[in-house]
């Protein structure tokens, strides 16, 4: 789900980029228009990102206290040594 996620919002921003130019290079004023939109739905994503981050911040302590936490989230090769720390 995330990178379908990542693939929209790089769309979403060519789109953008490609209204922008058509103002700047033809002063397409309805291009403009969609540019203003655009931004209000980048903004409305960016809220949602941030009220999300909240509603996590809000879970990690509970469930670290209820031990439902793996001790790290980052994997781990099969010697044992973070996939990170480079070998």
């Amino acid at each position: 789900a995330g990178m379908k996620e990542i693939e929209e919002l790089h769309a979403r921003l060519m789109t953008t980029l490609r209204l922008g130019l058509n103002v700047f290079l033809y002063g397409d004023l309805k291009s403009a228009q969609s540019i203003e939109t655009s931004s209000l739905h980048l903004d409305i994503i960016n809220d949602f990102k941030r009220i999300n981050s909240h509603f996590c911040s809000i879970a990690y302590p509970l469930l670290e206290e209820a031990g439902a936490l793996a001790p790290s989230r980052l994997r781990e090769d099969f010697d044992g040594r973070s996939a990170r720390a480079g070998g």
